[in-house]
C-alpha cells in the first residue's frame, strides 16, 4: 500500500468535508421544509437566547451585512415568528423579539435537528467525537 502525501490527504479531506456539508444542508432543508431557511433558523436560535435584540447586533454576531440581516428578519416577521418594536427606553432603537409562534417553531425544529445530529454521529464513539471536536477547534 502506498502512503498518501500530505497534499493528497488535504485534498481528500476537502472533498469529504464538502460532501458532509452538502448532505447536512440538504437534510436540514428537508427537516425545515418550507417553514424556515437555514439562516432564518440560526437567527431564531439566536433570538431564543438573546432577546430583545437589534438587527445590527445580529448582523455583527453572524458577520453578515446589516441589509442581509434585515432581509432575513423581514422574512421571519412576514412568517409571524418575529416581532419588531421600538424600545421603550430609546424610541430610536428597534428591537426584535420572538412571537409565541416563533418560539414554538424554534423548539420543534430544534428537537428535529437534535434527532438528526444524533443519528449523524451514531457511529462515532465518545473518544472519536472528542478527537474530532479537538481537531475542528484547532482548525477554527
Amino acid at each position: 500500500m502506498t502512503e498518501t502525501t500530505r497534499d493528497e490527504q488535504i485534498t481528500k479531506l476537502e472533498r469529504e468535508l464538502a460532501v458532509i456539508i452538502r448532505r447536512f444542508r440538504r437534510e436540514i432543508h428537508r427537516l425545515h421544509g418550507k417553514k424556515v431557511s437555514g439562516h432564518e433558523f440560526i437567527f431564531l436560535a439566536h433570538l431564543a437566547r438573546h432577546q430583545p435584540e437589534k438587527v445590527s447586533d445580529i448582523a455583527k454576531k453572524f458577520e453578515v451585512t446589516a441589509s442581509y440581516a434585515t432581509m432575513v428578519v423581514d422574512k421571519l416577521i412576514k412568517k409571524g415568528v418575529v416581532h419588531r418594536e421600538r424600545s421603550q427606553k430609546d424610541r430610536r432603537v428597534v428591537q426584535l423579539t420572538m412571537t409565541d409562534k416563533g418560539m414554538d417553531l424554534f423548539h420543534t425544529l430544534k428537537r428535529e435537528r437534535h434527532t438528526f445530529i444524533q443519528r449523524m454521529f451514531a457511529n462515532i464513539n465518545d473518544e472519536e467525537l472528542r478527537t474530532l471536536l479537538d481537531l475542528l477547534e484547532k482548525l477554527n
